[in-house]
């Protein structure tokens, strides 16, 4: 599996890929339909937790934008 780090960055969702690159948004929305094209599902997505950097943890309602979005409009393998 290919694990996705997202984080906050000064108000940007930040997805950390696999080889080293980064897709960026300021919308979850937008972030996780970039996360789609490039082939990502759910499963696949991890995010910094709150306990341990409250600064760069994306919010709840974040998190549950992008994974609803994932879950609807990845094809799964």
């Amino acid at each position: 599996m290919n694990t996705i780090e997202i984080s906050l960055d000064d108000g940007i969702l930040v997805a950390a890929l696999p080889n080293g690159e980064t897709l960026e948004s300021a919308d979850a929305i937008v972030l996780a339909s970039l996360l789609v094209k490039a082939g990502f599902q759910s499963e696949d997505i991890s995010h910094i937790d709150w306990h341990s950097d409250m600064d760069r943890s994306p919010s709840s309602g974040q998190k549950i934008a992008i994974h609803e979005y994932l879950r609807n409009h990845s094809n799964p393998s």
